[in-house]
């Protein structure tokens, strides 16, 4: 047999199915797509060794496009403000965590009608190193010293805006490190675009994969994206974000799908 050739035909027939999936969830209204539309999607990514851990989201809205203007964090004033930051009790409540950490971010004149609360993360769960503003010698060499990061996000009407956070993090009680990446919203355009829908996606999230990865799809939703590939800190000021779809999988990987159709 031409294995060649056969692979040729197969990916042929893999693409025409994508362009009817497409035409179900897209060119039809999606409350119309069957139980066997959303099979023969299934039984694609599954062909493909994609799995959904997570049942994709049913319905979605036409969006504005999100103006943003990029904050910039002044590092100076954070030093200043981090020597003199009220200390909590290390296995404080987080609550206490939460309020220590908004009442500082307050003190740097950082609050935003956008900001939302996220998580508290313990010392198991951090992504991120000891902070480079903590030099007490019990945080890098006591295995026991109680680490928080106090995780806040950005969310627009109920849409998260992507990579835009305030973190502070505590070790044994002391306000250690404070980050920032903000991207403050300004206002949308009047007009909503339309959004593909989750199911589309998720053929496109099949198209990018490599043929030697199994996926499991963990979380799928609509956020707001700006491409930090294509967004300069150091020279830009403001720049829009666009919706799209958040995929999540293989215990934390994310990529975006671009959502709107111009």
């Amino acid at each position: 047999m031409d294995w060649s050739k056969a692979k040729t035909i197969l990916i042929i027939a893999l693409l025409f199915t994508n362009l009817i999936l497409l035409w179900n969830y897209d060119f039809r209204e999606e409350s119309k797509a069957s139980d066997a539309d959303k099979e023969a999607l299934l039984k694609v990514l599954e062909a493909q060794d994609i799995y959904l851990d997570v049942e994709l989201p049913g319905t979605h809205a036409d969006m504005p496009i999100l103006s943003i203007r990029y904050l910039q964090t002044d590092e100076e004033l954070v030093k200043q403000k981090l020597e003199t930051a009220k200390r909590v009790e290390p296995d404080s409540l987080d609550e206490i965590y939460v309020s220590a950490a908004e009442g500082f971010i307050g003190e740097l004149g950082y609050n935003s009608d956008t900001m939302a609360f996220s998580e508290v993360r313990d010392g198991e769960n951090l992504p991120f190193e000891i902070p480079k503003g903590f030099t007490a010698s019990e945080a890098l060499e006591n295995p026991n010293a109680v680490c928080r990061q106090v995780v806040f996000r950005n969310i627009f009407e109920d849409v998260p805006v992507e990579e835009s956070y305030m973190i502070c993090t505590y070790v044994d009680g002391k306000l250690a490190d404070f980050s920032r990446y903000w991207l403050e919203p300004v206002g949308t355009g009047k007009k909503k675009v339309h959004t593909i829908s989750a199911a589309s996606a998720m053929v496109s999230f099949m198209g990018e994969q490599s043929e030697n990865e199994r996926v499991v799809v963990e979380d799928i939703r609509l956020v707001y994206w700006l491409d930090d590939a294509a967004f300069d800190v150091e020279s830009a000021v403001s720049d829009m974000a666009f919706p799209a779809w958040k995929i999540t999988y293989n215990g934390g990987k994310t990529t975006h799908i671009e959502a709107t159709q111009m």
